[in-house]
């Protein structure tokens, strides 16, 4: 991929003319010095000193514009979740595979999602998500022909932010991508050749929808309807398939379902009572799986974090990409294809039921 990365790339150069401790350009004080040390700093990948320092003053003592800090910024956000723009991209043109049919190129989402299974924790998902925020705030309206340079640089960045994003964000509501995608033989009790984890996590979206479940073998059970401290008001059911396999144990997973404007599930971790207060043995009643919340104290959903972000990088990379990244677009539209589409045929409109389809067929 041959297009500019901003700042980014400017990073690595500037650093090597000092700054950030190196010659001590950082001493004067001037907003010059401190574009250097915003530059070394990223080089370096010493990102908590880039992000305390731009979340203050976010031109850096007017070494900078206004967008520019916010590139930086988000470059911060992103780097400190494990990423770089130009490694999301690799990963993106490494989920590429050949069809048996047509032996056209095609770019498969559970491929993306293996690759980065190993960064899919809340935190980065919060992280990415600041990102995403500060690219917005340089170019809100990625569909207008009269963006710059830097704007359109920011589009393209925020689409490939959301895509990372919804890729981490279900791989971590599935904990193990592999048993999904490849299930051993007390990963799929219901016999299915779909993991257990995938299956469990679809019923808990249809029960979200429509208080039913259609996947063979997935049994639920509601326990309650716990109101958490922060005045969210969730259904707590366990979701379970029986083993009929002497070698192996019943799966089962305590899921919260949101009923808000949306019907959807909440991405948890960890287990605590109604008052967030940790405990170990989950019953539903008492022990609940622990919403994990957003920057703004609000839980995140597979609503939220999977089906919004992926429809998002598609659309958003499709408003900027030039021909130079047409094979990204293609990737990335082929991965909206392949979840959005799921249930309905229709790609450009992301459900629940598009997601619930996807994971019962892989």
């Amino acid at each position: 991929m041959r297009k500019k990365l901003g700042l980014l790339i400017l990073g690595t150069v500037i650093a090597s003319c000092g700054g950030y401790d190196d010659i001590g350009l950082s001493d004067d004080g001037t907003g010059e010095a401190c574009r250097y040390d915003i530059a070394a700093a990223l080089d370096k990948g010493d990102y908590d000193y880039v992000i305390n320092r731009l979340s203050s003053d976010i031109t850096c003592g007017g070494g900078m514009s206004v967008e520019e800090g916010n590139l930086n910024l988000a470059a911060a956000y992103v780097g400190k979740a494990g990423f770089t723009i130009p490694d999301i991209v690799n990963d993106i043109l490494n989920s590429q595979t050949n069809t048996n049919i047509s032996s056209l190129q095609t770019y498969n989402f559970d491929q993306f999602l293996d690759v980065l299974s190993n960064r899919a924790k809340p935190s980065n998902i919060t992280l990415l998500e600041k990102a995403a925020q500060n690219y917005r705030s340089i170019a809100d309206n990625c569909g207008v022909l009269s963006l710059t340079d830097i704007q359109k640089d920011a589009c393209f960045y925020r689409g490939l932010v959301e895509a990372a994003r919804s890729s981490i964000s279900l791989a971590f509501t599935l904990e193990n991508v592999n048993s999904w995608l490849n299930p051993g033989q007390c990963e799929d009790l219901n016999k299915n050749s779909t993991g257990d984890n995938g299956d469990i996590e679809a019923c808990a979206i249809e029960y979200a929808l429509n208080n039913s479940c259609t996947v063979s073998g997935v049994n639920y059970q509601s326990l309650s309807n716990p109101t958490f401290s922060d005045g969210y008001r969730y259904e707590s059911v366990k979701f379970y398939i029986n083993s009929t396999d002497p070698n192996c144990s019943d799966k089962e997973s305590y899921k919260l379902i949101y009923r808000g404007t949306i019907k959807t599930v909440v991405l948890t971790e960890g287990y605590c009572d109604e008052n967030y207060n940790s405990c170990s043995t989950p019953d539903g009643i008492n022990c609940f799986p622990c919403p994990v919340l957003d920057p703004n104290g609000n839980p995140y959903t597979v609503e939220g974090t999977i089906l919004d972000a992926i429809e998002s990088a598609a659309n958003l990379i499709t408003e900027t990409v030039g021909n130079t990244n047409a094979d990204v677009k293609q990737a990335v539209d082929d991965f909206r294809n392949e979840v959005c589409a799921a249930s309905d045929n229709d790609p450009n409109t992301c459900t629940s039921q598009d997601l619930a389809e996807y994971l019962k067929t892989q």
